[in-house]
């Protein structure tokens, strides 16, 4: 998941100022993969991992790119407002996260 995350973070800060489409699409996808890929026990987990692997992600290019706030307080604020814009792609990462984790689950009970 973080592998494919960072490529599209990395994309997206070469060919621009921010993150756009292909950081997205890389997550989403980055997702899907970690979720299949997980060991079955792991599942669950795997619901809780695209939100935090966002936090992570955006905490990091605001690092990389050098937009750091002065404070503590300001830093939240920051990753908070860009937690809520970016929530489309955070909610479909977890969205298909979820889907793929019932569709192994409901395959291995038959």
């Amino acid at each position: 998941m973080l592998i494919f995350a960072l490529v599209g973070v990395a994309f997206d800060l070469i060919t621009g100022r921010d993150l756009r489409t292909v950081s997205g699409i890389c997550f989403v996808l980055g997702c899907a993969l970690g979720t299949f890929l997980v060991r079955r026990s792991d599942l669950r987990k795997m619901m809780f991992a695209p939100p935090l692997l966002y936090a992570a992600v955006l905490l990091g290019t605001s690092l990389v790119r050098g937009v750091v706030p002065r404070t503590i307080a300001r830093q939240g604020v920051e990753l908070l407002t860009r937690l809520v814009l970016g929530a489309p792609v955070l909610v479909a990462a977890t969205v298909v996260a979820v889907i793929v984790a019932a569709l192994r689950g409901a395959f291995r009970r038959r």
